[in-house]
């Protein structure tokens, strides 16, 4: 037993040999998210950059921030994104890609996150010529961590439906309120309702199109 005792305060570097492998692990899967995050943003701004000038087609750009709540014992976390849309052809109906990160439980990023995207169909029904309701359906994939739990999950089936109520600000900007649940097949923990607001530009590509 002493000898045991003796052999282990030999080798003293086992634990910090260990913390470094899984430190550098850690950054290494950190950098790889954010790169993926990086390159998903990147790829959205590229394909929806018709939005921002006239083109042939219609469609959208808008910018989400929510508060996601995934336990009813912790605290609201955040959920913020980009989605872009293309309408098909003259209808209200739309198809397009859309990016999530944010906080399960509303602590720092360091600490914990979720992160999901994937694509996205919607149809909008105009109330009148201010007022908006929307339906959208995100499908894709996503995953989650907390570290201080030790909770790593990964999920090839993310659904997020919702709906949305809005008002037309005019010059193709929108305004809305919005509601969603994010259901994670294989990552269950990081499911859950989410509530919030959402700013959006609509293309000036056809006028007649503009106020809808």
């Amino acid at each position: 037993m002493v000898f045991q005792l003796l052999n282990k305060r030999v080798n003293p570097t086992q634990e910090p040999c260990n913390f470094f492998i899984w430190k550098n692990r850690y950054l290494s899967v950190q950098f790889r998210n954010f790169k993926n995050l990086i390159v998903i943003a990147g790829f959205l701004f590229s394909i929806g950059s018709p939005v921002l000038a006239d083109g042939p087609y219609r469609s959208k750009l808008g910018v989400d921030l929510e508060g996601f709540k995934t336990n009813p014992g912790e605290s609201v976390g955040w959920l913020t994104g980009l989605r872009w849309a293309r309408y098909l052809g003259d209808s209200q109906a739309y198809w397009g890609l859309g990016a999530f990160f944010g906080t399960p439980n509303g602590k720092a990023l360091t600490e914990e996150y979720v992160t999901f995207g994937g694509l996205q169909f919607g149809w909008e029904l105009p109330v009148s010529k201010k007022v908006v309701f929307e339906w959208d359906l995100l499908l894709g994939y996503g995953q989650g961590e907390i570290k201080g739990i030790g909770l790593k999950q990964n999920s090839y089936y993310v659904a997020q439906p919702g709906m949305a109520v809005g008002f037309r600000l005019g010059q193709g900007w929108k305004a809305l309120f919005t509601a969603h649940y994010l259901h994670m097949a294989d990552a269950k923990d990081f499911s859950g309702p989410s509530f919030g607001f959402r700013l959006e530009f609509k293309s000036q590509s056809n006028s007649k199109f503009l106020n809808e």
